[in-house]
Order: structure tokens, then C-alpha cells, then sequence
């Protein structure tokens, strides 16, 4: 399977742009502001001066492809432009000492304090870092703080009162930093603590854009298949919504590419199966074991993995070696061997050390952090079947339940397992009506479409939940309210406009579903100054 690093030109919107679907579902930018001063799309090369930029984007979107690949471009120019880089992951520190000292200790950075000049730094994955997200970026802005003078960061490039020649002598040595997030995880407050560094002006937070139909028409000649004719299939399944992401698409091509793209396939989940099961059909070259175990078979056991990884936040895998001994953050081999496990009743798989490095050698593994780490080729991987895992597994719901949800908050589904959460409630209806009480915001991003009845249920809690001043939510929480959307909604929402008991912020969230789901007997209320 191709690695997604094909020839697209990815576009990144400003946070709350809104953009246009065709008749099909494919998303389309033709009324996004480009040349304007109010431009609303962007590459990251256009936006090389702005000295901090936050990177959001839904899971599988390229985030971390992206910024890989911005990072060489720098890398490439290095010497004709005086431009050092680095490209660092936020997912296998395990304290803010090891973050910083880690970061310092790099070549690519010491190499330029050497020197002057920018320095690009690219945080990928705050979202899975082992740290709380806020220690981390605490972590990272003290650091910028304390070296504020040495990095040449001032809030809005408001020079520090100094000398004109102090001034000249450090200004060419400018620190740009570039943090990745799952949209889903980002808060205004982590904007806050950037921009008491950087100031707002200096401050960007953009989100990946979908996938476009001529990005899908390119992934398929690249796969030396007629772009036409799959794009043709798409439509015909009803896909096309999940032609918006590389990991996705890539499954889909693979579907399409054995006979397997037909419309009685087209959930999320079921694409996900087959392109996970494909990912085991074959191991590496490299691998010098033998192979005796069927593509299930190594889903299964990679699927046991995931569980590990996944609910014990250890992303990385040791191999044992003369040359290097694990962290307290690898997950090591030896806890995985010799577990027996039962799924559906039917299959009992027994790990052994053979057998588990069979799996890590197929399509779903890659190499880690060093030649000891392998880790997951993408984290979808593991989250969805870690979930596919835990519903096959049959422990009791409630179990299952606490895994996921968070002891702070009753159920509330824990930041870092959302995606896991989503799969698993997906799969597992039970666990869907468990958690719409509590959690609805975080359901309402599921991986299914919802039924009539659903919707209303959504709407009754999201609004409960609001008078109750229980309901947490965020901006990003406001994009999925249009999949809320049912026929008589408006004699749903019009007594939360005319009854004097409820609250304003209640009040204000019936306004906003009204409008998302553009409900026209509410028109003139959603129009008013209080939106």
C-alpha cells in the first residue's frame, strides 16, 4: 500500500471556515477567498513568516504526513537559505523534563544555535502525548518564555527594548514553531498559553482541508487504475464522504482495486475491517521467520496489541536487543508474550513471541522511533481495533464502559480514547445508548449515520445537559450539529426561544442547532444578534 505521500497540493482552511460539498459529497473550495487580504485557504509555504502555527485536523486527515513533508522541503533548502529544522513527536515523551531535554539535545537544534538564521520546529502528535496536552504545552512555553532573547520571540514581534545593534545582531535567529492536534482535542485555552508567547498576531490555528475529487483522481492513477471508473464506483456505493481523509481513501482503493467496493460495504467500519485484514495478507520482505499464520489470525493478535497500546498510552514496541534497553514508555514485548485470549466464543489465539513478531512485521507496524521501536503505521489503526478488539472480546458493557470513559467526569468519554470511544460505540450499539445520556457532543462525531429517533435523542440531551450546566463543549463541538437534522425539529426547539426559565447558554445552543440544520420556521430567531 502506497505510503500517502502522493503529489497533492493540501490546502489548510483558517479555523470555522466553512466550505461546499458537490451533488456527490466531495468537498469543494471554489468559494474560498484566495487572493484577498481576508484569504481563507492556504499552503503551509505561504504561511512561512507567521511565527506559530497550530495544525488541526480530523484523525487520518495527513496531519502528520504533511508536516513531515514540510519539514524536509526546509530541510532541502537548508543551505541555500540559512533555514534549519526539526521535525520532533510529542508521543513518546514521559515528562517534561525528558520533553525538553530531549528537544535540546537534537543536533538539528544544537547545530543552530551554532549558527543563525529561522528554525522551523514541527511538534507533531500533541494529542498523544503521554503528558496531559496542557503540561506539555505548558512545558513547551515556559521553555519559549525562558529563552525568549535567545529564540528572538517577542508577543506580535514587539521588539524588547535593547540597543539598535543588539537588535541587528540577533534578529536573523528566529525560532517558528509548527504543533500539530487532533481538532476534536484542541481548546481556546491552549490557544491562550501560545499566545502569551507569540501574541495574536503571530498566532494562526488553520485545519487541514478534506481531500478534493481531482486529489482522489490523482491517489488513483498513482495507483495505475482508472481514476474515472473508481470515482464512478464511489458515487455508485455512496462513499465519497470517505474519500475526505488519505487512510480511508487508501482502504477504499484497495476495495476497489480486489472486487470488494459495493454499495451493502459502504460503513466506515466494514471498510476499515477489509483494509486493516489486507494490511495482514502479507510481511515484511525483511522478516527472516516463517509465516504460518492466516491474515485473521495476525488481525487478531495485532488487534490485542492495539488494546495494549492504545488503553495504556505506550505507542511504542520494544525488540529486545544487545544494543539498547527500553523506556519507562515502550511497551515491551514481554508483556504481550504467552497471553491467551478469546474472541466472539469462537477463536482462542495464544501470543507467542514467533507469532507477534510475525504480526509486527506485517503493513500495520512500522518502524518506531529507533531500529529497537516498531509502532502503529497510522494510530487510526489502533484505535479503531482496539475497538473492534474490545466489542469481539464480549466482556460485560460496563466494563467496557469504564475503560473508555474518564473517573473525573461520569460519563464522559476520556480526551485521549475519543477515537477509540467513537469505533467502539459505532460497533456496539449497547454502548452507544450507555454513553448518549452523558456524552452526546463526543457521540455526535460517531462513524454511522444516526436514525430519526437518534437525532431527537441527541437534541434532548445536548439541550438537558445544557440547563443542567453539564454540557462541556467547544467550537469544535458546533461542527457536527448539522447531523442533527430531523423532519418537525422546530417544535422542538421553539420553546427553548419563548420559555423565560431557560438560560442563555441553553438558549443560545437551540439558536445554533436551529441554523446548522437550517430549520426555516426558526429563521428569523437564528438571525438574531444573539448568534
Amino acid at each position: 500500500m502506497p505510503a500517502n505521500n502522493y503529489p497533492w497540493q493540501r490546502l489548510w482552511l483558517q479555523q470555522g471556515t466553512t466550505y461546499r460539498k458537490d451533488v456527490n459529497g466531495f468537498a469543494t473550495f471554489d468559494q474560498i477567498h484566495w487572493g484577498s487580504e481576508h484569504r481563507q485557504a492556504f499552503t503551509l509555504a505561504q504561511l512561512k513568516d507567521v511565527r506559530c502555527l497550530v495544525l488541526l485536523g480530523e484523525p487520518g486527515m495527513g496531519k502528520t504526513t504533511e508536516l513531515k513533508l514540510e519539514a524536509d522541503s526546509a530541510k532541502d533548502k537548508d543551505n541555500e537559505n540559512s533555514t534549519h529544522q526539526l521535525y520532533f513527536s510529542l508521543n513518546s515523551r514521559s515528562s517534561e523534563e525528558a520533553l525538553i531535554t530531549s528537544l535540546e539535545r537534537k543536533p538539528e537544534f544544537t547545530q543552530w544555535l551554532k549558527n543563525d538564521g529561522p528554525f522551523y520546529l514541527y511538534l507533531d502528535s500533541l494529542d498523544e502525548a503521554l503528558l496531559n496536552i496542557r503540561t506539555v504545552l505548558e512545558a513547551v512555553t515556559d521553555w519559549l518564555h525562558d529563552n525568549s532573547d535567545r529564540f528572538h520571540i517577542y508577543p506580535d514581534n514587539a521588539e524588547p527594548e535593547e540597543s539598535e545593534e543588539v537588535n541587528i545582531q540577533v534578529s536573523s535567529r528566529k525560532l517558528y514553531l509548527r504543533i500539530s492536534c487532533r481538532s476534536a482535542i484542541w481548546h481556546e485555552l491552549y490557544k491562550e498559553q501560545l499566545e502569551s508567547i507569540f501574541g495574536s498576531k503571530q498566532l494562526q490555528v488553520l485545519e487541514l482541508a478534506p481531500l478534493q475529487k481531482k486529489d482522489v483522481a490523482l491517489a488513483a492513477r498513482e495507483n495505475e487504475i482508472d481514476a474515472d471508473a473508481f470515482i464512478a464506483s464511489v458515487i455508485r456505493a455512496e462513499l465519497a464522504a470517505f474519500c475526505a481523509d488519505p487512510v480511508a481513501l487508501e482502504f477504499l482503493i484497495q476495495a476497489y482495486k480486489s472486487g470488494q467496493l459495493h454499495e451493502e460495504e459502504s460503513n466506515r467500519s466494514s471498510i476499515f475491517y477489509q483494509g486493516c485484514l489486507h494490511l495482514c495478507r502479507g510481511v515484511n520482505s525483511t522478516y527472516s521467520g516463517r509465516a504460518t499464520l492466516a491474515p485473521e489470525q495476525r488481525l487478531r493478535i495485532a488487534s490485542r496489541i492495539a488494546v495494549y497500546t492504545v488503553f495504556s498510552n505506550l505507542p511504542n514496541i520494544f525488540k529486545p536487543s544487545f544494543t539498547s534497553i527500553p523506556l519507562e514508555d515502550d511497551l515491551q514485548i514481554d508483556h504481550l508474550v504467552s497471553n491467551e485470549f478469546t474472541l466472539s466464543s469462537t477463536y482462542k489465539d495464544l501470543i507467542t513471541q514467533e507469532r507477534l513478531q510475525e504480526v509486527l512485521n506485517t503493513g500495520l507496524f512500522t518502524l518506531g522511533t529507533t531500529e529497537s521501536r516498531l509502532t502503529w503505521r497510522h494510530r487510526t489503526y489502533a484505535e479503531y481495533l482496539a475497538a473492534w478488539h474490545l466489542n469481539e472480546l464480549g466482556i460485560p458493557i460496563k466494563q467496557a464502559i469504564q475503560l473508555i470513559t474518564s473517573p473525573a467526569a461520569t460519563g464522559k468519554v476520556q480526551n485521549q480514547l475519543r477515537e477509540t470511544a467513537l469505533w467502539f460505540t459505532t460497533l456496539n450499539k449497547e454502548a452507544f445508548d450507555i454513553l448518549l445520556p452523558t456524552d452526546p457532543l463526543t457521540l455526535l462525531q460517531g462513524y454511522r449515520p444516526f436514525t430519526s429517533c437518534e437525532r431527537r435523542e441527541f437534541v434532548k440531551h445536548i439541550l438537558q445537559l445544557s440547563s443542567s450546566f453539564e454540557l462541556l463543549h467547544g467550537y469544535q463541538d458546533y461542527k457536527y450539529l448539522d447531523r442533527l437534522c430531523y423532519d418537525n425539529m422546530a417544535s422542538t426547539l421553539q420553546s427553548y426561544f419563548t420559555d423565560n426559565g431557560v438560560n442563555d447558554e441553553t438558549r443560545r445552543i437551540a439558536l445554533v442547532i436551529a441554523k446548522k440544520c437550517t430549520v426555516a420556521e426558526l429563521e428569523e430567531e437564528y438571525n438574531t444578534p444573539l448568534i
